[in-house]
């Protein structure tokens, strides 16, 4: 999908009024004054991006201690929480006081309504333990969810009750000096890219007749030069990984629905599992098992989901049948097929294509394998008192019934 220009929502109108404002009055509505000056020196932090998420790896099961406020522990700060869908963001712009982040005109009043500017490499130590610098993909998603909720124009992603996404500008080199740019017209945000030794990735939201549009000439990012001091925020960390300990492999996690996923297809070997082994096979899509099998299949403390589960999960899908704002389970490579934009992995839950095997032995034709590429199953937990089949789950639906000999997928949920 082109999100050049891409508009937040069809009826994304400016709370803070058109470009006639004050240029001297913020986003919060409060004065400041119009000279600009570093409040630190241009030194940066050390530490490699790769360091960083070394870090926060594990932090996919962290709980948080609420749903609407959380209070940074490094100095006692609150913020609000915004969640959607399967995302939680902070709503408010960090402050949290490192070396290479300034207050706007040097004001620490300022930085208590527009938070804090940091350079990329002081914007990657900004974020509390269990929250990162989001992707453009996580920008992206925002306001993909946010387009299909039907009730926010400005609201949820702009006021003070919602995202709250305010104009604060940047700090960056103007004509060879360190200036405040953009205040009241744009909102410049870190993300977790880096471009190159020069450059790492922004968001940029700026206005134009009474709408907020995001910039993105970049696939959904704008380049800033990594010594530009530019706002964050954080987003909750809901990736981790989980080893297997019968035999050591290694699964991907992802907490969606306040339920921790397996993001991967279980690959445990098991009598009555097997490989797909039809055209069009695809890559590490892990085994295929009859349901006795996969009622038993999955590692110590976790367990194969239930219908409900799944329909947990489901719910976060967009019934819309507008195509350009259905939201996807599906894998974003890999399906055979899809001419429109229906596999973008919204939640990055990752579905990939693997098909399904029967075992015709009984009738002397063997094990058949079909639909790798353009179709994929999961064994539930549930069964259908009146079909007498166990529920499968697809991206799509949950509860059609599936033969228990059949060899599909499975995905394992945490007890």
């Amino acid at each position: 999908m082109n999100y050049k220009y891409f508009l937040l929502s069809s009826a994304l109108l400016l709370a803070c009024g058109d470009n006639s404002t004050n240029p001297s009055e913020n986003a919060a509505g409060e004065t400041l004054s119009s000279s600009s000056h570093a409040k630190n020196s241009s030194s940066s932090l050390r530490g490699t991006s790769s360091e960083v998420e070394q870090n926060k790896s594990s932090s996919s099961a962290a709980n948080l201690e609420s749903d609407s406020i959380f209070v940074d522990p490094r100095d006692g700060q609150e913020y609000p929480i915004f969640t959607i869908k399967s995302q939680r963001w902070l709503a408010r712009n960090m402050n949290y006081a490192i070396d290479s982040s300034w207050c706007y005109n040097n004001n620490e009043k300022n930085c208590e309504q527009l938070g804090r500017a940091y350079s990329w490499e002081s914007a990657k130590q900004a974020c509390p333990e269990g929250w990162r610098l989001p992707t453009s993909k996580d920008w992206l998603s925002l306001i993909k969810f946010s387009s299909t909720e039907g009730n926010i124009y400005y609201g949820s992603l702009y006021d003070s009750k919602g995202f709250h996404l305010m104009k604060a500008g940047h700090y960056s080199e103007w004509n060879d000096k360190l200036k405040w740019n953009s205040a009241n017209e744009s909102a410049y945000f870190w993300d977790a890219e880096e471009i190159n030794d020069e450059y790492a990735a922004s968001m940029t939201f700026y206005s134009e007749r009474n709408y907020l549009f995001l910039d993105s000439a970049n696939n959904g990012y704008v380049l800033s030069k990594k010594s530009d001091k530019l706002s964050v925020r954080c987003i909750h960390e809901n990736k981790g990984t989980m080893k297997d300990s019968r035999d050591g492999q290694t699964y991907k996690t992802i907490r969606l629905a306040n339920q921790i996923w397996m993001q991967e297809n279980l690959n445990y070997v098991t009598d009555s599992s097997m490989e797909y082994t039809g055209r069009n096979a695809i890559k590490n899509s892990g085994r295929l098992y009859n349901h006795s099998a996969a009622m038993n299949a999955c590692p110590p403390g976790w367990r194969l989901p239930s219908s409900k589960e799944w329909n947990t999960l489901l719910s976060y899908k967009d019934s819309s049948e507008a195509i350009i704002d259905r939201l996807s389970l599906r894998s974003s490579n890999g399906w055979i097929g899809l001419t429109f934009s229906y596999s973008d992995d919204d939640f990055d839950f990752t579905a990939i294509p693997a098909g399904t095997c029967y075992d015709y032995s009984l009738i002397d034709e063997g094990i058949l394998c079909s639909d790798a590429g353009t179709h994929t199953a999961f064994w539930t937990s549930s069964e259908d008192p009146v079909k007498e089949k166990y529920e499968c789950a697809s991206t799509d639906l949950i509860g059609y019934g599936c033969d228990p000999e059949a060899y599909i997928s499975i995905r394992c949920v945490k007890e």
